[in-house]
């Protein structure tokens, strides 16, 4: 049975059976898991991590180019590895001229010029996070939900990786969950201690789907189906001015969604973002 209006008020989140069941009511149409998963990757819904015994993050915040910072590092090729009496590994280069310069933060928009693309930069120390965080669907969580998709319409797996790990992101707060190595010692130097997770399973978490995030989803099919057809491939001056300010306010919301309710591609949304 369907949850009840009034029960739906009182939760801060669903589980994503019972957001199909919610969604099945509200739409009287069949909504399934598998419906959820695709609504996601498809940037239509967002949907959560629920941490109930938290995790070891590095959490970062987004910035423009102007403030990424770079190092000089020299290629391979021209360097060599010399072994220390103490075992540790030193690197010798042969050339004093630099030839790769290596951003200090991530780049986020891979399909816009990087001077008007977004940058994540994450601190180096791990710090401890738990609650409700949002799937960026940019990295390991992507491919755990395409996964899961998979395997509630067939037998198939989801094989690829990504060695960036999970990235969620609460407010204007992101985090990359960290894994510890098995053969680390307390004595260790702690941010050397982690890598990035590969996977949400990779700590106790249980993904969900946000009240607001259900409503925000209701309120963009409402939006969508009073679009007029046929509408123009430039967006209005008014537009460009709320898509800004929607982009600065929400900045969880993709171009996909956004791009729906202006019934435009998401490409001519990411150029306005900046």
């Amino acid at each position: 049975m369907a949850l009840g209006t009034k029960l739906f008020q009182l939760k801060e989140w669903l589980t994503i059976r019972d957001t199909a069941r919610q969604l099945t009511s509200m739409l009287n149409e069949d909504v399934s898991e598998a419906d959820i998963y695709q609504l996601a990757l498809d940037g239509n819904l967002i949907i959560s991590a629920y941490l109930p015994n938290g995790v070891d993050a590095k959490k970062g915040r987004l910035v423009q180019y102007e403030e990424v910072k770079w190092r000089e590092l020299p290629e391979l090729d021209d360097s060599e590895f010399i072994k220390r009496p103490d075992g540790k590994i030193d690197v010798i280069h042969k050339k004093t001229k630099p030839l790769i310069h290596m951003p200090d933060a991530l780049l986020i928009d891979d399909d816009v010029p990087a001077r008007e693309a977004r940058w994540l930069r994450l601190e180096e120390q791990v710090s401890r996070i738990d609650g409700l965080w949002d799937l960026v669907m940019m990295g390991a969580e992507r491919l755990d939900i395409q996964h899961l998709l998979l395997q509630e319409i067939s037998e198939l797996s989801y094989d690829y990786i990504n060695l960036e790990g999970v990235f969620l992101i609460n407010g204007d707060i992101w985090a990359n969950p960290q894994a510890r190595f098995k053969d680390d010692k307390p004595n260790k130097d702690e941010k050397n201690s982690f890598y990035p997770a590969g996977s949400l399973d990779r700590f106790d978490h249980v993904l969900v789907v946000k009240q607001s995030s259900i409503l925000d989803f209701l309120a963009f099919l409402n939006n969508r189906d009073k679009k007029p057809k046929g509408r123009p491939s430039k967006l209005s001056g008014k537009e460009i001015a709320e898509i800004k300010k929607l982009h600065k306010e929400q900045p969880k919301l993709t171009a996909e969604m956004i791009a729906n309710q202006y019934s435009v591609s998401a490409s001519l949304i990411r150029q306005e973002w900046n």
